[in-house]
């Protein structure tokens, strides 16, 4: 038989042979007892010397299989059990590698997700979602750093008593413990009040609760709370969200970037807009003083006018000449610091 047609026993019918086992070793030793107590109560038949020749042969070999029979009972007992054991560690292994994979599949769907939008609010929004899907958390918030001491609750799922827009100062309750430690914290049970001062009294406390902090190189940015009313949270679970923080992150950090920079981008639209209105205002404001200078000296040049009427023209000139310099002059002063338009 090749390789590739050997099969792996199932637990199932490793402990059905086991039964199997233990079930025909009852009925040999059982059928061994009543030969050897059948032996025992021999009589009457034969010579005596003969009978007890033959029959001391007989207990002999009936122990003697007795012993062989245990004895492979017994090795075929250690096999199965070793077997037992092994296919036991297999399942658990299998279960544990299971749970791995579904937990890197919803960490690239989530990184997927979340690199797929750039808006700070829908980023929040995912990475609370996808925390709790992966904890299989019943309610959960994220709260931000908003100023230099303290935390702002900016999205909120579930049944949680942390209202939005919540602020807590660091060092105070569980959020603020964690974000001033910049360490996570498990909590199964009621909260140890001296351990988290201030912390918020709930009317339903929650069986179980899971906190780290959102830093992103160095520099922290938040807390990720999610709580579980059916299940309590193991240390597997807390490394879990450690490493789901760390993505979620760098994702709120992308976010914000691409705020500013779309700020930035926004602003230098409306000022290339208003350069373009000032340039289109200049121009109409320039042409018209040099059109009427423009005019003035052709009408000088090609007719013989009288002293009035030259006189007149003269001023013109000056005028829109002056007009111009203004211009000019304005249009200077915005190249310096602080400078703006006076027209």
């Amino acid at each position: 038989m090749g390789i590739s047609e050997l099969s792996t026993p199932s637990l199932e019918a490793v402990e059905a042979r086991r039964g199997q086992l233990w079930t025909i070793a009852f009925f040999v030793m059982a059928a061994l007892a009543v030969a050897m107590v059948l032996v025992s109560f021999d009589s009457k038949v034969g010579f005596q010397g003969f009978r007890v020749a033959n029959l001391g042969g007989f207990r002999i070999g009936v122990v003697l299989l007795t012993v062989a029979f245990a004895a492979y009972v017994f090795e075929k007992e250690v096999h199965l059990r070793r077997l037992t054991r092994l296919l036991i560690e297999e399942r658990v292994l299998t279960t544990a590698l299971s749970n791995r994979l579904d937990e890197l599949a919803t960490l690239c769907a989530v990184g997927k997700a979340v690199n797929s939008v750039l808006d700070l609010e829908r980023v929040l929004d995912i990475i609370l979602s996808s925390a709790c899907e992966l904890l299989d958390g019943e309610s959960g918030s994220v709260m931000l750093l908003d100023g230099p001491d303290q935390l702002r609750s900016v999205c909120v799922v579930g049944n949680n008593e942390l209202a939005a827009d919540a602020r807590v100062r660091l060092g105070e309750g569980i959020a603020g413990h964690v974000a001033q430690s910049r360490e996570p914290v498990l909590i199964n049970g009621p909260a140890d009040r001296r351990r988290f001062l201030r912390a918020i009294e709930r009317e339903n406390p929650v069986p179980s609760a899971v906190s780290v902090p959102l830093t992103n190189r160095g520099n922290l940015l938040g807390v990720l709370n999610v709580n579980s009313g059916s299940r309590m949270f193991t240390e597997y679970d807390l490394r879990a969200l450690v490493l789901f923080a760390e993505h979620a992150a760098m994702s709120i950090a992308n976010a914000r970037l691409y705020q500013v920079e779309r700020t930035h981008v926004e602003e230098l639209i409306e000022v290339d807009r208003m350069k373009s209105e000032f340039v289109a205002t200049v121009s109409h404001e320039l042409r018209t003083p040099l059109t009427s200078i423009l005019a003035s000296v052709q009408t000088l040049q090609r007719r013989e006018l009288d002293a009035a009427t030259s006189d007149e023209l003269l001023e013109m000139i000056d005028r829109q000449g002056q007009k111009l310099l203004r211009l000019i002059e304005d249009i200077l002063e915005l190249q310096r610091p602080g400078g703006g338009p006076s027209i």
